[in-house]
């Protein structure tokens, strides 16, 4: 009898493909089967939480984008309460390089001198774009120059009309209003190409 006993305790150790599966082993595939249950609903949880945030992330971008608009649209006469009376201007003829030549020696003294004063230059076109407003504008710089330079003279239009004929590296007389210089840049509102 205790013969028997033994044979049957070590039956279970000499379990073969073909033995049918036990109670152990069941519990082992029911505990797989929830642990990846779990794992999914944590998947799902997840994406589902992604989704809401960049649902989050789009609106305020697209909040963003309309008050950006809403400035777009208050131009800079508006914002300064300032009319152009053009018969009343006063433009001041000046040569591009000696101009940038002031603003590189002395800005502050430069932005003194010519700061809401109406200028006209001749210069040639470096970059015609809009800036991250959607304002239109040409870079300019020089005629003669085939030097880049670190300063450079920004033209801001009100629209882009005029900019639809012209080219890069044309030569053009333009008049604006100074506004001022930031990192080599000298901004100019309000213009206009002209003639001579």
């Amino acid at each position: 009898m205790q013969e028997q006993a033994q044979e049957e305790v070590e039956k279970p150790q000499n379990v073969t493909a073909n033995t049918p599966v036990t109670q152990p082993q069941k519990k082992k595939h029911g505990c797989l089967w929830a642990l990846l249950v779990v794992i999914g609903l944590i998947l799902i949880i997840g994406i589902v939480l992604i989704a809401s945030c960049s649902k989050a992330l789009k609106e305020a971008e697209e909040q963003e984008r309309e008050e950006i608009e809403k400035e777009k649209v208050v131009t800079d006469t508006e914002a300064e309460g300032e009319t152009i009376d053009e018969e009343a201007i006063e433009v001041t003829q000046v040569d591009i390089e000696e101009f940038m030549a002031e603003f590189d020696d002395n800005q502050l003294a430069a932005e003194e001198k010519y700061k809401d004063k109406w200028v006209r230059m001749e210069a040639k076109i470096r970059n015609i774009s809009d800036d991250i407003f959607g304002t239109p504008f040409l870079s300019l710089e020089p005629v003669g120059s085939d030097e880049f330079t670190m300063t450079s003279v920004k033209c801001n239009f009100e629209d882009a009309e005029q900019l639809m004929e012209v080219k890069n590296g044309e030569i053009i007389t333009v008049q604006g209003k100074v506004s001022s210089q930031d990192l080599g840049v000298i901004s100019l509102r309000h213009c206009e190409i002209v003639g001579e």
